[in-house]
């Protein structure tokens, strides 16, 4: 197939835009895409990240803001994660969550890993991450210094504590 913009190459470049709800389509060559400025954003894994993150965060992603960001555990810089759609350790969440938790937040349902549990230990296991939950909860509260509230908490806390053990014996 040759390219539809200048009719001499081979197409090797096949993009499809919807704008506005309607679907364009175009097979160009490489030299064409380049030239449209196509080729760039397909050619450039950081910048098909950057568009994408965009995109599915509905708003501008700002790389500036964590642009200079790298873990300090395993040292991969941001920039690398955006060539790459990769981080490398568990720690680059946390070291790149302001630009991370939207993303994820818009992808799943939640920005926490939740997996999936067995139905035989279901019960004990969900029981456990409401109190972890409610330990965090706990933990924000008193930060706040809110005293009463933290200690509603930790009553509720206790009673799911004391109310697992004879199911977990």
């Amino acid at each position: 197939m040759l390219c539809e913009e200048c009719g001499q190459r081979q197409a090797n470049v096949h993009l499809t835009k919807i704008v506005n709800g309607e679907v364009f389509a175009q097979n160009l060559c490489t030299e064409c895409a380049r030239e449209k400025g196509e080729f760039q954003m397909i050619a450039d894994p950081g910048v098909l990240i950057q568009h994408l993150m965009g995109a599915m965060a509905g708003q501008a992603y700002e790389r500036e803001a964590v642009a200079d960001a790298s873990c300090p555990t395993c040292g991969l810089a941001f920039s690398q994660f955006q060539a790459t759609g990769r981080l490398g350790c568990p720690e680059c969440y946390e070291s790149f969550r302001s630009a991370l938790d939207p993303l994820l937040a818009h992808i799943q349902t939640d920005v926490r890993h939740k997996g999936r549990l067995p139905g035989t230990l279901a019960p004990a296991a969900r029981r456990r991450l409401e109190i972890d939950g409610l330990r965090e909860e706990l933990r924000r509260l008193v930060a706040l210094e809110d005293y009463e509230g933290a200690a509603r908490v930790r009553d509720e806390i206790r009673s799911l504590e004391q109310g697992g053990r004879g199911d977990d014996a």
